[in-house]
């Protein structure tokens, strides 16, 4: 709740655990990407409350990855982004 998640962000991120944990241990890497980028991707992830994935490549290239788990869930995602009725 101190993450203003939402319940269905709160259910995702209860089924990564339990995902990851399932797998066993693994070594985990640290984050290298800047704070800049880490924060931005959190305040996506808060503002589409869903998962939200930076990558940052060579060049300073990358990728923004939005996950969605339904046609619905989809459409909201589109409606938050300001894409809605747009054809």
């Amino acid at each position: 709740m101190d993450q203003g998640w939402s319940a269905r962000e709160v259910e995702r991120r209860v089924r990564g655990v339990s995902k990851s944990s399932a797998r066993g241990r693994k070594s985990v890497r640290a984050d290298a990407r800047p704070a800049e980028v880490k924060s931005l991707e959190q305040r996506l992830r808060k503002h589409l409350q869903t998962d939200v994935t930076i990558t940052v490549k060579a060049g300073n290239r990358g990728s923004i990855t939005i996950d969605f788990y339904s046609p619905d869930d989809l459409e909201r995602v589109i409606e938050l982004i300001g894409l809605a009725g747009d054809e």
